[in-house]
């Protein structure tokens, strides 16, 4: 099985609801297992948010996703021409300290870094892009 999606959000958040239903609906129709795209709709609502909460300065941040669907993994893509923004410098937060001591912000890099199997930042053209994989068990058929 080999399937692929691509799609452009350009119209910042007021497009952001369906645009997450367009990649859910795709990912169910591949067969994609229900826990995993729980796991990664929960990614691309993380992602996608944060671009929009911290990648314009002013404007709206267009956004690019692109999703291959191979056996069992999927490979994703989300390219942003917002601000300059690795997700990945930032370090993980210390969920050992008690919530009262801990700072605000960064538990949702944190769950996207442990869901994800793989995860990888670069900055190419002026565009973030954020690439990550996901494998997920074959049902019986």
């Amino acid at each position: 099985m080999m399937s692929s999606f691509e799609r452009t959000l350009k119209d910042g958040q007021g497009g952001f609801a369906g645009f997450l239903e367009a990649i859910e609906s795709y990912l169910d129709e591949q067969c994609v297992p229900s826990a995993t795209v729980a796991q990664l709709m929960i990614v691309f609502d993380e992602v996608i948010s944060n671009v929009f909460s911290h990648g314009d300065d002013g404007g709206k941040p267009s956004v690019h996703v692109q999703i291959d669907i191979r056996e069992n993994s999927v490979r994703v893509e989300i390219a942003d021409d917002g601000n300059a923004f690795d997700p990945l410098s930032r370090p993980e937060p210390a969920t050992d300290l008690p919530v009262e001591d801990r700072p605000l912000g960064g538990l949702g890099l944190h769950i996207v870094r442990k869901l994800m199997d793989d995860i990888v930042y670069s900055r190419k053209d002026g565009w973030n892009r954020l690439r990550f994989f996901k494998v997920f068990p074959l049902e019986a058929t």
